[in-house]
């Protein structure tokens, strides 16, 4: 299971969680109970991939190393430069993660995928936006790094 909804008095907090005979509440990148999270991805060492709600009530993408404590482990992996909201929605086992990166006042979303070493690129740069093409999100991403 990769994502739960805690309906608490009426409010509705969606929050990440894993775990196959068990539930783990993932938490969030800030540690507030009220703020929340979604895991899209899960790869063979328990390290997770989703979004989260961070302070200022943007969305941003994260990668989380799934052992680590509720409200730990997590790693803002940002956002293409004029965006402010990220979602990460794939994951393989070197850490690599895919998703959009989108500015939500214009609508512009753009594929984006994310290297453990901190490197992030626009997809639709790398394939050449001179063809005419506008990669708008990506899914998954496999070990051998095919998106």
């Amino acid at each position: 299971m990769l994502t739960a909804v805690d309906v608490n008095f009426g409010t509705v907090h969606i929050r990440a969680c894993i775990g196959a005979q068990y539930i783990n509440d993932l938490g969030n990148l800030v540690g507030v109970e009220s703020m929340s999270s979604e895991a899209n991805a899960i790869n063979d060492y328990n390290e997770v991939a989703g979004a989260t709600t961070v302070s200022g009530g943007q969305y941003h993408a994260f990668w989380k190393d799934g052992y680590s404590g509720k409200n730990q482990g997590f790693i803002d992996l940002g956002m293409l430069a004029g965006d402010n909201t990220s979602v990460a929605l794939g994951l393989n086992n070197y850490g690599h993660a895919v998703g959009y990166s989108v500015n939500t006042t214009t609508g512009n979303q753009r594929a984006v995928v994310w290297f453990s070493n901190g490197v992030m690129w626009d997809l639709t740069a790398q394939v050449g936006a001179a063809n005419g093409w506008a990669l708008k999100s990506a899914t998954a991403i496999n070990n051998d790094g095919w998106i």
